[in-house]
Parts: structure tokens; C-alpha cells; sequence
């Protein structure tokens, strides 16, 4: 307005408008940095800056999360001592290597997004909880300095575990009892016209209505398993050492294993903190791998059961094949096939072994996995805790 009743000078005219021009784009970074800081202030998320391993920065759903409180977060606390306080870390092979989380590709070290896990393991008085933690390689602060994401992903992983466990059962519980009333009844329609004597008859017959009566039974079991609550299992139903042989013969079994051994060497009476369901999966998974990646599909498998420290460690061989490092870091994160560096024809969703991984973990034990010394194939290592430690 001031240049309407002057005389006009171009050169301040520029100036005048480059220095408006700047205070508008500085008002509107102010905004943004505002409006970007009220989001994360109020996420669901909690987010943390990391200088080397002090924490420089959590929002306050990070600090709930954490267990932090704003004294302790003034004094930039190291992140690995805090969350060792109240979580464990999983998988182990990838924290080892913490903060050289990079990925080996053929084109070298790449810097990813790396998702990990701390779980605060189940106790008579609280139930299990999960915190999924994202390091974003790509956001480096300063050489040093990292972007941390952590969410609460306890119902997503419990969920995910219970509809395992219960597609496991009801395929393991189903099969069985079909197959014997199928196989009867197909014998009684091929032979209708030939002279099948009638004790021949009634021995299919029965055949058949024990299948019925199993299949009946099986599937009242399947009602009742998905009507229950996910709650810790009671006193009663825990496992002990000496049922171990018969579930394993039970799921070998079902899977048409014939060259599985089991040896315990501790005392049978000890009982685990998991239940007969949460063995029975463990079992099925662990066993359907060997399987799965043995090249004729045919393994010899040894299972042997040792008590350290009043806890018993599940060992578990098989003579497969040998997986790379970096599978052997992977193996028990979900959606990681190892498979796929060989055919790429095995189906699934790589979700089983991270699934016997929290089942373990949930409990507060630790899960293993290296390839044999001394042949193809791998060992898995199962570390349970007992009713004895508890």
C-alpha cells in the first residue's frame, strides 16, 4: 500500500515480496511441524529416536509401552537395558547383531526396515504381551541415530496362535475317523456284487460306526475348543515328560512318519508349562517341516528330551536339509519361507515355526535352530520351562 502514494523502486518491491513470500513459507512449515507433532504426541504407535542405543526422544505411547516415565527418559536411558527389565528379546540371532542390522544380499549390505519382537512372558498373574518393534533402515538420523516404531501386537499374535493351534486340531482330530468310516464304507460299495461273506460285512460295518462314534467324538471336542477362552491353561492340564512319547507316536502317526524316536532323559513325572494342545502343535509343526523339506519326504527324525537347570531342552533332528546364515536368523519370523531359495513349490505361509516360537516364547522359554555337524539337515532346539522352575 505504502508504494500507491510513492514513488515506485523495483529493487524494494523484490525485496519486500521475497521476505513475505519466505515468512509464508516459514508459517506454513511451522504448521506442518506442528500438525506432525500432535500426531505422533497422540498416536497409537509409539515412537522412539535412538543416538547409538541412548533414547533421545519416545512419545508418550512409547513410554507406556516401556514402562518409562519422564524423569528416567530425561536422563536418556540405553534402550536395550530398559526394555531387558521387562521383555525378552526375539528372535536372539537377529538382536546379537544389534545395531548391524543390515540384510546380505548378492549386491551387498542393504539397509532395511527390520521388525522384531520383545515379549513380556506369561505369569500366574498376567497374561503375555507382545511389542512388534520396526527399525527403519532408510531413516538414519545423523550417522548414529535410528527411527523406532513399536506396536502392541498382543491380540493380533494370541489370535493368530489359537486359530493355528485349532486348524491344527481339527485337521489332526477329523482326519482320522473320516478316513475309517470312507475306507469302510468303499469296500462295502466295490465288493455289493461279489460274494463278501456276511462277517466280512458286519467287520466293515463296525468299521465304519467306530469311525462315526470317533468322528462324533472329535467333532464335540472342536466345539468345545473353539467356544473356550483364550486364557492360560489351568492346573490339570499341563504335560508332562511322560506323555511325550505317545503324542509324539499320536502326530507321527497321523503324518505317516515311520522312522521317529524318542528319547527322555530325565525324569517322566516332570511336568511342563505348556499344555497337551500346545505340545500337540508344536509336534505337528515341527515334524510336518521335516517332512515338508526333506527331498524325498521320507526323514528320520530323533526327538530327545534332557532337564538343565530345571528346565528341559526339546531337541529335535531331522535329516533334511542345511539352510544359509542368514535363514537361520529368519526362520522364526513370520512370513519367512526358507524354502523359496530351493523349489519355491513348498505351499504355506511361513507361519509355522514363528507360531511354535511364541508359543515358547509366551512361556518365557527359547527356541533354536542350527544346521548338523555331521550330516544334512537341521537341529531345533526347544528350551521349556516347568512347573518345578515356576
Amino acid at each position: 500500500d505504502d508504494f500507491v502514494s510513492k514513488p515506485f523502486d523495483s529493487g524494494e518491491l523484490r525485496a519486500r515480496v521475497r521476505t513475505i513470500t519466505r515468512l509464508n513459507r516459514y508459517r506454513r512449515l511451522l504448521e506442518e511441524r506442528e500438525r506432525f507433532e500432535w500426531m505422533i504426541e497422540h498416536a497409537d504407535e509409539g515412537y522412539l529416536i535412538l543416538d547409538g542405543e541412548q533414547i533421545r526422544y519416545a512419545n508418550p505411547r512409547a513410554q507406556t509401552l516401556l514402562n518409562l516415565d519422564e524423569d528416567t527418559l530425561a536422563t536418556h536411558p540405553s534402550f536395550l537395558a530398559l526394555v531387558d527389565k521387562h521383555f525378552n528379546r526375539e528372535p536372539k540371532e537377529l538382536w546379537n547383531r544389534w545395531p548391524n542390522l543390515w540384510e546380505e544380499t548378492p549386491q551387498g549390505r542393504v539397509e532395511t526396515d527390520v521388525t522384531l519382537f520383545l515379549i513380556a512372558p506369561e505369569t500366574p498373574t498376567s497374561p503375555v504381551n507382545w511389542l512388534e518393534v520396526t527399525i527403519f533402515g532408510q531413516f538414519r538420523i545423523q550417522e548414529s541415530g535410528r527411527l523406532v516404531r513399536l506396536r502392541d501386537v498382543t491380540t493380533l499374535k494370541t489370535g493368530l496362535r489359537d486359530m493355528w493351534s485349532f486348524h491344527t486340531m481339527v485337521m489332526h482330530k477329523l482326519n482320522t475317523p473320516m478316513h475309517m468310516m470312507l475306507g469302510s464304507m468303499e469296500l462295502l460299495t466295490m465288493n455289493v456284487h461279489t460274494n463278501i461273506s456276511s462277517g466280512e460285512i458286519l467287520d466293515l460295518v463296525e468299521m465304519a460306526a467306530n469311525g462315526a462314534q470317533r468322528l462324533a467324538a472329535a467333532v464335540n471336542d472342536v466345539i468345545q475348543y473353539a467356544t473356550a477362552l483364550s486364557t492360560p491353561a489351568s492346573i490339570g492340564e499341563r504335560l508332562t515328560l511322560g506323555e511325550l512319547p505317545a503324542l509324539v507316536k499320536e502326530v507321527a502317526g497321523h503324518l505317516e512318519l515311520d522312522q521317529v524316536t524318542v528319547q527322555i532323559e530325565a525324569p517322566e513325572e516332570i511336568t511342563l508349562v505348556l499344555d497337551s494342545r500346545e505340545m500337540e502343535s508344536i509336534l505337528f509343526e515341527l515334524l510336518e517341516n521335516a517332512k515338508k523339506f526333506h527331498p524325498q519326504h521320507r526323514p528320520t527324525v530323533t526327538l530327545s528330551a534332557t532337564l538343565r537347570n530345571d528346565r528341559v531342552d526339546l531337541k529335535v533332528q531331522d535329516d533334511g536339509i542345511h539352510l544359509s546364515p542368514d535363514q537361520l536368523n529368519r526362520v522364526w519370523l513370520p512370513y519367512y519361507q526358507g524354502e523359496r531359495y530351493f523349489t519355491g513349490e513348498v505351499k504355506g505361509m511361513g507361519l509355522g515355526l514363528p507360531l511354535v516360537a511364541s508359543i515358547i516364547w509366551e512361556h518365557g522359554g527359547d527356541c533354536r535352530i542350527i544346521n548338523r555337524e555331521d550330516a544334512p539337515g537341521v537341529i531345533i532346539r526347544l528350551t521349556i520351562p516347568t512347573m518345578r522352575e515356576g
